[in-house]
């Protein structure tokens, strides 16, 4: 699916504030913890406040973590008004929306394994050396203590590469550094999108 690049209006920008501030406060409520990564450090790092272009906000968890909150996050989600777009219990990933439509704005949960053989945390063909996330520093950000992977500066080079310039783009392959973000090939693009298509026919002739 294709999303919005474009700046957030104030009111979307308000509205995506209350639904942060919402889920921040499920997750502390439910003893979850979590740290924040990504363009929402970034933003809050570099600008003091959201990325005007961004579409997400991304929670970064354990794979634990998150695994073992999976039922009760999902329960205090719904409670909350919170609607499900995308589980994927096998790539530790919850995908949620609430006040903006998910083609506008939405919010993902993405577990993390440790591999400690290697010294790193992965998820799907992204890897992160482990010393950023045993490292942890502190941002704040609409009165919340935010935790985060540190030393924040070292950390988004890891990620970014060039993270002062602002870059206005829609790829990862184009914002993120290959340290980061391995692209998968087309071949296996494409044979996930064909398993995909299987499922969701398989899906709805079970719904017949």
């Amino acid at each position: 699916m294709t999303r919005i690049i474009r700046n957030r209006t104030e009111k979307e920008t308000l509205i995506i504030k209350q639904d942060f501030s919402t889920l921040v406060k499920i997750l502390n409520n439910l003893s979850i913890n979590f740290f924040i990564d990504n363009g929402l450090l970034l933003g809050i790092y570099r600008d003091g406040d959201l990325i005007k272009w961004d579409w997400d906000i991304e929670f970064s968890l354990y794979d634990h973590d998150l695994t073992n909150n999976f039922e009760k996050l999902i329960e205090e989600l719904k409670k909350n008004g919170f609607k499900i777009h995308k589980i994927e219990k096998k790539d530790i990933k919850l995908d949620i929306y609430k006040g903006l439509p998910y083609e506008i704005f939405s919010f993902s949960f993405k577990g993390w394994k440790h591999v400690k053989n290697k010294r790193s945390f992965k998820r799907k063909t992204f890897s992160i050396p482990e010393k950023y996330f045993l490292t942890k520093e502190k941002v704040n950000y609409l009165g919340f203590e935010l935790i985060c992977p540190g030393p924040i500066e070292e950390y988004l080079t890891f990620i970014y590469g060039d993270w002062r310039t602002p870059k206005r783009l829609g790829n990862m392959d184009e914002y993120l550094s290959k340290n980061y973000y391995k692209k998968p090939s087309y071949f296996i693009t494409f044979l996930k999108k064909i398993l995909y298509r299987i499922k969701t026919i398989i899906g709805s002739h079970k719904d017949i």
